[in-house]
């Protein structure tokens, strides 16, 4: 399973970092000589520097601090798909852009060359995208120490108790437990078990029955006669 940290601070997003620079000198050279319009996919660019930077910062300077769980990957996927997306349709606006100036060739060479950065920071965001999405799909149903649903839940039998679903599956121990098997009391063996003892219970008070006061001659007094059955 890939993990959340990794995404976050992967490798890659430092040369979204590293794009930012020849990006910015192309895009405005190409701007000066096809208008400012060309500049716009570089705030692109620009917003993703700026977010690089941050991970990349914030993880160097608490190494040990959480990331948020869930909700912050689901924030990150949605950030990584729409920069994707935002870059994917300003370079088809360049492709189909480069389509007409094919009598400028030296245009042309320049648009292309500014591109490329765009195309790198795209390749990017779409692969840090894809392993938060595979990261979602990996996701472990069932607890790897009590093996109980992590997700849904049945409901509840009686007031006051849950019954969680229960996977039979083997899952790999965390931090070098070992795993153990764990034997689960069931329901008709507490029965049987109650059943045993009441029947124990029922045996010894059937022992002694007709318990009888017999007189003792002379004495005057009684003796208790006990029958056992």
């Amino acid at each position: 399973m890939t993990s959340q940290a990794h995404v976050l601070t992967h490798p890659l997003r430092r040369l979204t970092i590293a794009a930012f620079f020849p990006a910015l000198i192309l895009s405005t050279i190409d701007a000066s000589l096809s208008g400012p319009v060309r500049i716009a996919g570089f705030s692109g660019i620009f917003i993703s520097a700026i977010v690089s930077t941050f991970l990349l910062c914030f993880k160097r300077r608490n190494p040990t601090k959480g990331h948020g769980g869930l909700k912050v990957s689901i924030l990150i996927f949605i950030y990584d798909t729409l920069s994707a997306a935002g870059l994917l349709v300003f370079l088809i606006f360049t492709w189909i852009y480069l389509g007409g100036m094919w009598r400028d060739a030296r245009r042309a060479v320049l648009t292309a060359y500014a591109s490329v950065p765009y195309i790198l920071v795209f390749c990017i965001h779409a692969y840090l995208a894809l392993l938060t999405l595979i990261d979602f799909i990996d996701r472990p149903r069932h607890c790897p120490h009590c093996e109980c649903d992590l997700y849904s839940r049945t409901p509840d039998a009686a007031p006051g108790f849950s019954h969680a679903q229960v996977s039979r599956g083997v899952y790999s121990s965390l931090h070098g437990v070992d795993h153990q098997a764990v034997e689960r009391p069931s329901v008709d063996s507490d029965a049987d078990e109650d059943a045993r003892l009441l029947g124990d219970e029922e045996s010894r008070v059937g022992l002694v029955q007709n318990i009888v006061p017999v007189p003792i001659g002379g004495t005057g007094k009684d003796e208790i006669k006990v029958e056992i059955v």
